[in-house]
């Protein structure tokens, strides 16, 4: 009786250690592609506790990985933005905010993770969007310069214009007005 309760033992004990080899190669693979990411990635649970951060995202907030693991997710930050957009998740299963630290922007995207339809979890993502945002304020910025510089040119050419279509000039000066136009 004894040798099949051993042997049976012994089963669980390779299936065991099999499973757990397993879920350590699941580990080591969700850490290489998560730390290997330039956007910042925050998992948390269904409390809003952080289950991982990569280091992006330390870097971001400007935290220790693992002194911020199990703790409320605004610890990291208290802003409106990362507090409306986990709101906007759960409500609607995703949300977006824009994060200002500093002189960086940065766009927050969050997404619940549901098992069996019951909310597990949260998936941040926190991408840079400062070149963006640079970028289309240097495009507004000329838009601006190049609609003034042009106003100036144009109120005298449509002056011009208007004094010879309503016949205010004299017919020797519609020459020189077409000129200068």
């Amino acid at each position: 009786e004894l040798a099949t309760l051993l042997t049976g033992m012994e089963r669980q004990r390779r299936e065991i250690v099999s499973r757990m080899a397993a879920l350590s190669e699941k580990q080591r693979e969700f850490t290489a592609v998560t730390e290997n990411m330039r956007e910042g990635f925050l998992l948390l649970d269904a409390n809003d506790r952080l289950l991982a951060i990569n280091s992006s995202a330390s870097q971001i907030f400007g935290v220790d990985p693992k002194s911020v693991k199990g703790a409320h997710v605004l610890m990291l930050n208290r802003s409106v933005a990362l507090q409306q957009v986990l709101e906007e998740s759960k409500k609607t299963g995703a949300g977006q905010a824009t994060l200002t630290r500093g002189a960086y922007n940065y766009q927050v995207l969050a997404s619940m993770v549901l098992d069996h339809q019951s909310p597990a979890g949260t998936v941040i993502l926190i991408l840079d969007i400062s070149d963006r945002i640079a970028a289309e304020q240097m495009r507004r910025e000329f838009s601006a310069n190049v609609s003034h510089e042009l106003k100036t040119p144009l109120t005298s050419i449509l002056g011009y214009a208007e004094i010879m279509r309503d016949g205010v000039a004299k017919i020797e000066d519609t020459r020189r007005f077409a000129g200068k136009i």
